[in-house]
């Protein structure tokens, strides 16, 4: 099932910040998409509290360490451990007349030097402050990620533009699935999904040429109407063809580019087919 919401781990002296905790993590857990349980409410576990917290760590999405007089050998490694697997951090030192020396060099030697922290005097201030924070972070987020699959969709239709101008030049028949394998072997799934489709569209409008069906310029979906009408393929294989073609407009029209299980599968089903249409050389 797909995930609702993001994890937030809260790295803090348990004892010093103990009421501050369970009401941060309400504050944190009444924001849209994010949930927040401290790892002492988190129930029965046969590891050892340090093991605990440590894969707490790993297995959230972002970090929020709160700092104050104590210092905590465990909230030091949980914070080492969100630096290590690069998890986003937002950090809040509490203004104090004395600190733990462990503390304030840590502070002054570590934390400055790694991330922009908050300082804050009172627990109220806290749980707007780190509120306020996680709110922007996903607006900016959204943004970032907005943005990212804009360029990717960009990408897909530049590349579909460049394959097709270059499948243009040459007979259908002749190696509708060039450079897919390549591509496939390097990593490069985008490019292997591409040129895989553009493949199967050149196949089909050859193919339907053959039964004096005009097909050129037609989108995929098209292609694949025509090509169950006058018999190109059967419902079986109409049906596999018609999921290679969703796999594509997920690229084309969200930006989602295929992981590696799903762009295999759609270069075998592709080459399958093709193969039997005796299309490919």
């Amino acid at each position: 099932m797909p995930r609702k919401s993001l994890d937030i781990f809260l790295s803090s002296d348990q004892e010093e910040f103990e009421k501050e905790r369970n009401r941060l993590a309400k504050v944190i857990s009444s924001i849209p998409f994010l949930a927040c349980v401290p790892l002492e409410n988190m129930g029965a576990d046969s590891r050892d509290v340090l093991e605990a917290s440590l894969k707490a760590v790993r297995n959230s999405d972002i970090y929020v360490g709160v700092f104050g007089r104590e210092y905590s050998e465990i909230a030091m490694k949980e914070y080492k451990e969100a630096v290590r697997y690069r998890k986003p951090c937002l950090t809040y030192v509490k203004k104090v007349k004395r600190r733990d020396q462990k503390l304030t060099k840590f502070i002054e030697e570590d934390l400055k030097s790694q991330f922009k922290y908050h300082q804050f005097r009172g627990k109220e201030d806290l749980y707007e402050q780190v509120a306020n924070d996680l709110r922007r972070f996903i607006f900016e987020t959204l943004q970032d990620g907005l943005e990212t699959r804009k360029q990717k969709k960009k990408e897909v239709r530049r590349l579909i533009k460049e394959e097709k101008q270059s499948a243009s030049t040459k007979p259908a028949v002749e190696e509708p699935l060039a450079g897919a394998d390549i591509a496939f072997r390097t990593g490069n799934y985008l490019e292997c999904l591409v040129r895989t489709t553009i493949a199967l569209e050149l196949a089909l409008e050859e193919a339907l040429r053959m039964k004096d069906v005009s097909a050129k310029r037609k989108s995929l979906g098209v292609l694949l109407q025509l090509a169950l009408k006058f018999g190109v393929v059967d419902k079986h294989e109409a049906r596999a063809l018609q999921e290679v073609s969703y796999v594509r407009n997920l690229a084309v029209h969200r930006g989602d580019i295929p992981n590696r299980l799903t762009t295999m599968w759609v270069l075998e089903n592709t080459r399958r087919i093709l193969n039997r249409l005796n299309l490919r050389k």
